[in-house]
């Protein structure tokens, strides 16, 4: 999947998902989007993931990313929805819109794309490849 995603996909669903996860990712697409169905990227996630508050992984933050702020990107790159992200995280939707704006800012990524082509920059989409 992380090959295709490198070679330009512009997303991944898998074939037991639901209408609605296709119509999101097709969506997504249209949209200049990518989407990784949140079966998969749930699978990708969980096993990093600490107690509220603890970083994905690793402790050191990118270009000045606040652990929050990175949670959040790494969530947005593989797919969840602001409202997923914030169940996920025990914050409100509004808390991930504004850490999504910051690193935004911080990094000058404009898009729900160039996020995960940052995130494929940092290494993030690596643990497919195992």
């Amino acid at each position: 999947m992380v090959h295709a995603l490198e070679s330009g996909a512009r997303g991944f669903v898998q074939k037991r998902s639901q209408p609605e996860v296709l119509l999101q990712a097709v969506r997504a697409a249209l949209s200049g989007g990518i989407y990784l169905d949140p079966a998969v990227a749930g699978h990708l996630i969980a096993p990093h993931r600490g107690g509220p508050g603890h970083a994905l992984y690793g402790s050191e933050a990118p270009r000045g990313l606040t652990d929050r702020e990175r949670d959040v990107f790494r969530f947005i790159a593989f797919g969840f929805t602001n409202k997923e992200i914030a169940g996920k995280l025990g914050v409100t939707d509004k808390s991930v819109e504004t850490y999504k704006a910051r690193a935004c800012e911080k990094l000058e990524i404009r898009s729900r794309a160039k996020i995960v082509q940052y995130a494929l920059a940092q290494g993030w989409f690596d643990a497919l490849k195992h």
